[in-house]
């Protein structure tokens, strides 16, 4: 048993981390595994869980939504960009994995999102249409 992401197959893209392989993805979920040697799962976790990811899904796969929601596949969550990284953002990412673990709310979301920003290399107004999507969207934690 490996570690491993699993996310949410339908509606809303959340993703869980299971660090020690203890547990078995249930129906209309996916796994997710570290294919890319740069980016291990707990670096992983974060970014898919920012709103920026988000934003990217809605904005990519909306089209295909049927009441709101998205069927989340290998093939779109395959395209997901990632942003480039060196080891020290990759030890930034695993960190924010380690203190968010257990105690995730809506204030540490905003702290996530704002690291993505930087990540992502986004400017203000990439910024500020994210920070409307989170609004408009009540995407809350």
């Amino acid at each position: 048993i490996t570690q491993k992401l699993i996310t949410t197959g339908i509606r809303y893209f959340e993703v869980f981390g299971d660090f020690e392989g203890e547990y078995m993805a249930a129906k209309s979920t996916e796994i997710i595994t570290a294919k890319r040697t740069e980016f291990s799962i707990k670096a992983l976790l974060p970014i898919l869980n920012s709103n920026v990811v988000f934003f990217f899904l809605k904005e990519a796969y909306g089209g295909m939504a049927m009441g709101g929601g998205i069927t989340f596949s290998p093939d779109n969550l395959s395209k997901i960009p990632l942003p480039k990284v060196d080891e020290l953002k990759l030890k930034a990412l695993e960190e924010l994995t380690d203190r968010y673990q257990m105690n995730f709310d809506a204030g540490k979301q905003d702290e996530l999102d704002k690291f993505m920003y930087l990540l992502y290399g986004l400017d203000e107004f990439d910024i500020s249409t994210i920070e409307e999507f989170k609004i408009r969207t009540k995407r809350k934690r």
